[in-house]
């Protein structure tokens, strides 16, 4: 798995440890993922003991998509995943939004207008799982947006790409997209 561009582009945290790290995932080299809510970043624990920036400037905010994670804005992020290629997905909760960083270090956004995006699971097949408020939303690796299980119905205008979908998920396996 190839790291070294993403690794080039690590900086240091510009103030030592983490305020309020909230969700962990191993990515696929064995680093420890964080995500720090309170600092809008995220970091890599890696095996040497380094805490290194991944992605983040520390201000709250949306900015950054299409250049490289460590000069982008969150709001909130919250939930974070790791798939075997190195992309690592955060859930930018305060954004509606969540948000890729390719194993080259540039972020974009993957699936925007979420009520909520909290939660990420990865399934072996690459469809990515997102806890959203009352919802759990699946996005398959083509982009289908489907709801995999629901508490309360709601109406959510969902945009994954450059394409948007509104949709009411009143039960399980309500399905939108392509």
């Amino acid at each position: 798995i190839p790291t070294a561009p993403l690794a080039a582009q690590y900086t240091r945290p510009s103030a030592a440890g983490l305020i309020r790290p909230q969700e962990l995932a191993v990515a696929p080299n064995g680093d420890l993922l964080i995500v720090d809510p309170q600092r809008d970043q995220v970091f890599r624990r890696t095996a040497d003991g380094d805490l290194r920036l991944v992605a983040g400037t520390g201000a709250a905010g949306f900015a950054g998509d299409g250049g490289p994670a460590v000069a982008a804005e969150f709001n909130d992020p919250e939930g974070i995943v790791a798939a075997p290629d190195g992309t690592i997905y955060v859930a930018d909760a305060g954004n509606d939004r969540v948000r890729a960083i390719a194993v080259d270090g540039t972020i974009n956004t993957v699936v925007a207008h979420l009520p909520q995006p909290t939660g990420l699971a990865l399934a072996a097949d690459g469809t990515l799982y997102v806890a959203d408020g009352n919802a759990v939303v699946t996005i398959s690796p083509s982009g289908t947006v489907r709801t995999f299980v629901t508490g309360k119905g709601r109406y959510h205008q969902i945009t994954v790409g450059s394409k948007d979908y509104g949709a009411f998920f009143p039960m399980c396996w309500r399905s939108t997209g392509p």
